[in-house]
């Protein structure tokens, strides 16, 4: 009987040996920590290089880098009829007009002498009786002076006694002012004209001018965009529609003159680019006109050359 409990040990002692042997050998399980020099055979989150080594992916994205803005040039369209005999892309005429304000005519001005380059006024008579010097300065800097109503209403609401008296006033007033004639042209305020309104001008010498590149500068529109809405409308025979009191137009003249400068195009008066000659020269000026103080011209702008008659019947809608 003795034999057997001995028996019985020996199988107990057998069965726990075994437990523990088998335990040692099944790695971490029931909570025992792994060796410290144990390393890990997960494979990590990785993403092939084009060089073929693995890197891993970042679990974050970082903004890109900021890269200087470039510019984009504006591109000159072919100019219509095409290229000048004398190398040029053309002629331009800038048109500027006036209601009753004075606005930035003495910047413009400024501008305008500093480039070399001249320009054509549509003056109302209620600018002039307001502005006497900047008419006087802009006459003997060379500019012309259009026609553009006394009050700056649209004349095809007028009878044709109405836009005579409008006319010849404008005229007077100019004449006594500046010693010249508002004519041979006529800048109609808003661009509003019929057969009747044409008639009337005629009959009392004049032409009637209006524009075929309107930079929208009297809707308010900012500088950046006026300058392209020339550059993109920019051809040999082009009128551009300019006012004295729009900022934005101020703003761009420098821009548009050197750039369309510099693509080859020349500036030239109204009646230079129509081949029309003006109706009368300055003879002199009162003695108490002051002339403004210009900075030196840094690009000559000028051009000699009178180019053929070009059309000019068919405006944007716009405010002039």
């Amino acid at each position: 009987m003795l034999n057997l409990p001995r028996r019985v040990a020996w199988l107990l002692l057998s069965l726990a040996v075994s437990f523990l042997v088998l335990s040692a050998c099944s790695g971490n399980h029931g909570g025992v920590s792994p060796n410290p020099t144990e390393t890990s055979t997960r494979v990590p989150s990785v993403t092939p290089s084009p060089t073929g080594t693995n890197t891993a992916t970042p679990t974050t994205t970082r903004p890109p880098t900021a890269l200087p803005v470039t510019a984009t040039p504006f591109v000159m369209p072919q100019p219509s009829p095409g290229w000048r005999p004398d190398g040029s892309r053309g002629v331009m005429a800038l048109t500027i007009d006036s209601d009753g304000e004075t606005g930035f005519t003495a910047g413009i001005l400024q501008t305008l002498e500093a480039y070399g380059t001249k320009a054509s006024f549509g003056v109302t008579g209620m600018w002039v009786q307001r502005n006497p010097a900047l008419l006087q300065q802009l006459v003997r800097d060379g500019d012309a002076v259009m026609n553009h109503s006394w009050s700056h209403v649209d004349f095809t609401k007028l009878t044709r006694e109405q836009r005579l008296a409008e006319l010849q006033r404008t005229e007077d007033i100019v004449g006594s002012t500046a010693g010249v004639s508002t004519k041979p042209f006529f800048r109609p305020p808003f661009g509003a004209v019929d057969a009747s309104v044409r008639a009337d001008a005629a009959a009392a010498g004049y032409v009637t001018v209006l524009w075929n590149i309107d930079p929208q500068g009297w809707r308010g529109k900012p500088a950046e965009q006026i300058e392209a809405n020339v550059f993109a409308n920019a051809r040999d025979g082009g009128i551009v529609l300019f006012h004295v009191e729009a900022y934005g137009d101020y703003q761009a003249l420098g821009t548009v003159i050197e750039t369309l400068w510099n693509a080859g195009y020349r500036f030239v008066t109204i009646g230079e680019l129509l081949g029309v000659p003006p109706s009368a020269t300055p003879t002199h000026f009162p003695p108490s006109a002051t002339p403004f103080t210009t900075p030196s011209p840094t690009l000559e702008a000028t051009s000699t050359r009178t180019p053929a008659a070009i059309s000019t019947e068919t405006p944007s809608p716009a405010s002039s």
